[in-house]
C-alpha cells in the first residue's frame, strides 16, 4: 500500500475513533452542532483526485462512507464519481457511490439504506442544487411511481420504474456540503432488471437538440451525441451496435408508419400505458426539460419500449438553471422536446385514451391534496435547523424564492389549465352513481368537534345491513388512537381501527365488539390499507388481506352496541385544519363508500378493484 494512502487511512481511523467516541457520549460532531436530527452521510477520500476535485463523470475515486440515522448505521468502502453531466457546472454536485466489501475495491457489497428498497451496491447522492424545496425530484418521482404501479408497470421495481430518495446531510472530508437526497441509482435495480439479460436495456436521451431524441432521425450510436446506454453493454463495446439497432427499429416505426399502422401496431414497439402516463405526468409537472432530454426508454424484451421520467428536479415549472419559473399555462408543445414526433403522433392517434388517462389520474393522484401531502411528508424529514444550515452554506442558490408555496401555486394553476385542455379533447366523464350507494365520503372532513371529526354518517348496527369500503393509510403520531369507525360514545365497542402510534405502521388492526375479533391488514403496494366490512343480519364479514384470516364474526356487536356507529376520525389536537395535516395525525381515509345493503362477493371485488384504480 503506498505511503500516502497509509497516511490517509490512519487519518480515517482517527476520525472514525472520534465519531464512535462522540456517539457513545451522545454528541456526534456535526461541524460543531449537536447529534444529527436527520440521516447523516460522511465521505472521506482515500486518494487523489479528491472527491471535490472530480471534474468528469468518467473519473472516480475511492473513499469510506459512514451513514448514521435513527434506524440504521454502517461504515463501508466506496468508489465515488460524478453522477450527472448537468451538475458539472455547479459547485454542489451529484455523486454516484458504489459499495465494496473491503478496501481492495474488487468485490461489490450490497447494503440496505431504505428497508422498502431492498439491498443494493449502488446509490446516488443528489444535490438538488436548483431546488430550494429539495423535494421536487423525490415527490414527483413518488407520484409517477405510484401511478405506474397502479397500472402494473415495472412490477419488480422499488418505485414503479422511478427514482426515490431520502433527505440526508452530507459531509465530504468533514466539510459540510448541505442537504442532499440519497437516491435509487440509475441502475438495473431501479427497473427490476437483470444486468445479465441482453434484452434488459435502458436508454437515456442526453441531447435535447438532437433529431433522434425527438424521433425525426435514427440514433447515431455515439456516446453523448443523442442517446446513451445506461443499462446494458458499454457504448464502446461491440454489443452496443445491436442495442442501438433495437432502439432505431422503434424510431423508424415512428417516422415511417402510417397513422393506421401507428395505432394498430403501437404496442409492438411501445407500451401504451407507460406512454400515456409519461405524457400526462410531464404535462402536470410542467416538466419542460423532460419531453426530449432526460427521457428514459426501457425494454425488457428488446422490442417494446417503456418511456420513464427521470431528473425531475426542475418539475413544477422551474427553469433549467433555477433562475425563473414557467407560466402555469405553458403548453407541452413549448417544452424542450415538445415537438417530438413521438408525442405528436401519440396525441393525434390516441386522443381519447390520453384524455381518459388524464381524468382517471385527476380523480386520484394528480390532485393538489395528494401531491402537497407528499411534500409535507418529505418536509417532515428535514428539521428547520437543517434547512437553515443548508441555506447558510448555499445562500446564493438560484431558485431560493421558488419554494413550497410556489409549488402549490404551480399545481393549482396547472390543474386549471390542463383540465381545460383535456376538456377540449373529452369532457370529464360523469360518475355513474349506484342507487344503493348510501354515502361517499368527500375530503376533507367537515364538522370538527374537539379532536373528533364527525362526518355525519350514522349506521345503525341492529336495524340495517350495509357494506363499507375503506381505503386509508396510517400515520399515527400518538399510540392507540381510535380512528375511522366507532360508536357514538367513542369507546371500545364497534368497528375500530387502531395503530401502534409510531407513524410507520405496517398494519391496521380492526376490532369488533369489545376485543371480540382482531384482524391485521398490511398496507397494499400503493401504501394504503383496503378493508371491506359487510353486515348481513347478525354477521359481519371482513374482506381484505387479513393476516389472521378469520373472516366471520358471530354478532356480539348487535347486543353490545345500543347506539349508532359514527364514521369519523380521531385527530391530534395540534391538527392545523388542512388535509395534509390530517394525513399525519390520523388514520386518513382516502376513500369511503357505504352501501345500504350487504353486497355479494363478486360485487365487492368489482368495487374494491375500482377503488384501487381511482
Amino acid at each position: 500500500m503506498p505511503e500516502e494512502r497509509l497516511i490517509l487511512m490512519k487519518k480515517y481511523l482517527i476520525f472514525l475513533f472520534v465519531i464512535i467516541l462522540a456517539a457513545a457520549v451522545g454528541s456526534i460532531p456535526a461541524g460543531g452542532d449537536a447529534a444529527p436530527e436527520m440521516p447523516r452521510v460522511d465521505l472521506l477520500g482515500l486518494e487523489e483526485p479528491g472527491i471535490l476535485d472530480l471534474t468528469a463523470v468518467s473519473e472516480s475515486t475511492t473513499a469510506y462512507i459512514m451513514y448514521q440515522s435513527e434506524e440504521n448505521g454502517f461504515i463501508q468502502p466506496v468508489t465515488v464519481r460524478l453522477a450527472d453531466e448537468d451538475t458539472l457546472g455547479f459547485e454542489k454536485k451529484d455523486f454516484e457511490i458504489e459499495f465494496y466489501r473491503d478496501d481492495s475495491f474488487t468485490e461489490p457489497q450490497i447494503v440496505t439504506v431504505v428497508e422498502d428498497w431492498g439491498a443494493y451496491s449502488k446509490y446516488c447522492l443528489n444535490a438538488n442544487y436548483l431546488d430550494s424545496t429539495h423535494g421536487r425530484n423525490v415527490v414527483s418521482s413518488e407520484v409517477a411511481g405510484t401511478i405506474n404501479s397502479t397500472y402494473g408497470l415495472f412490477p419488480d421495481s422499488p418505485n414503479g420504474g422511478m427514482s426515490d430518495g431520502v433527505p440526508v446531510e452530507l459531509y465530504i472530508d468533514r466539510e459540510y456540503r448541505g442537504i442532499y437526497t440519497l437516491n435509487i441509482a440509475l441502475d438495473p435495480w431501479m427497473f427490476g432488471m437483470d444486468q445479465g439479460n441482453e434484452n434488459n436495456i435502458v436508454m437515456k436521451a442526453v441531447n435535447g437538440w438532437s433529431d433522434s431524441v425527438v424521433f425525426m432521425a435514427e440514433a447515431s450510436g455515439v456516446k453523448g451525441a443523442d442517446w446513451d446506454i445506461v443499462v446494458g453493454p458499454d457504448d464502446s463495446s461491440p454489443a452496443a451496435a445491436a442495442v442501438y439497432e433495437k432502439l432505431n427499429r422503434a424510431i423508424r416505426f415512428v417516422i415511417e408508419s402510417s397513422d393506421e399502422d401507428f395505432k394498430a401496431h403501437f404496442s409492438e414497439y411501445f407500451n401504451l400505458d407507460a406512454s400515456l402516463n409519461y405524457y400526462c405526468l410531464a404535462a402536470y409537472f410542467n416538466a419542460t426539460g423532460n419531453m426530449g432530454r432526460n427521457m428514459l426508454l426501457a425494454t425488457f424484451d428488446g422490442n417494446t419500449w417503456y418511456p420513464s421520467l427521470y431528473n425531475l428536479d426542475t418539475s413544477f415549472g422551474l427553469y433549467y438553471n433555477g433562475e425563473g419559473i414557467y407560466s402555469v399555462d405553458n403548453p407541452v408543445e413549448a417544452f424542450q422536446g415538445g415537438n417530438s414526433l413521438f408525442w405528436k403522433r401519440l396525441v393525434a392517434n390516441f386522443p381519447q385514451e390520453l384524455a381518459q388517462r388524464y381524468w382517471r389520474m385527476r380523480q386520484s393522484f394528480l390532485k393538489e391534496s395528494f401531491v402537497m401531502g407528499l411534500f409535507s411528508a418529505f418536509n417532515d424529514n428535514i428539521p428547520e435547523e437543517a434547512r437553515e444550515r443548508d441555506l447558510e452554506r448555499w445562500h446564493d442558490i438560484p431558485g431560493v424564492e421558488y419554494d413550497i408555496e410556489n409549488v402549490r401555486e404551480q399545481i393549482q394553476g396547472r390543474e386549471e389549465y390542463l383540465d381545460a385542455f383535456f376538456t377540449q379533447i373529452m369532457p370529464e366523464p360523469e360518475r355513474v352513481v349506484d342507487p344503493r350507494l348510501l354515502f361517499e365520503l368527500e375530503l376533507p372532513y367537515k364538522g370538527k368537534v374537539g379532536s373528533w371529526l364527525d362526518t355525519g354518517v350514522n349506521l345503525y348496527a341492529e336495524d340495517m345491513d350495509f357494506t363499507i369500503f375503506l381505503k386509508f393509510k396510517t400515520g399515527q403520531q400518538e399510540p392507540r388512537s381510535m380512528v375511522i369507525l366507532s360508536d357514538s360514545n367513542n369507546n371500545m365497542h364497534g368497528l375500530i381501527v387502531q395503530t401502534a402510534g409510531n407513524g410507520t405502521d405496517e398494519y391496521t388492526a380492526f376490532f369488533a365488539g369489545e376485543y371480540v375479533y382482531e384482524a391485521l391488514y398490511p398496507l397494499d403496494s400503493d401504501g394504503y390499507a383496503y378493508v371491506t366490512i359487510r353486515k348481513k343480519g347478525n354477521d359481519y364479514t371482513f374482506f381484505g388481506n387479513n393476516i389472521n384470516d378469520t373472516r366471520q364474526i358471530s354478532s356480539v356487536i348487535s347486543t353490545e352496541i345500543q347506539t349508532n356507529l359514527v364514521l369519523g376520525a380521531r385527530i391530534n389536537p395540534l391538527w392545523d385544519g388542512t388535509l395534509e395535516g390530517l394525513d399525519y395525525y390520523t388514520g386518513m381515509i382516502r376513500q369511503c363508500r357505504v352501501y345500504n345493503e350487504a353486497l355479494e362477493d363478486a360485487e365487492i371485488e368489482e368495487i374494491l378493484t375500482a377503488l384501487k384504480m381511482e
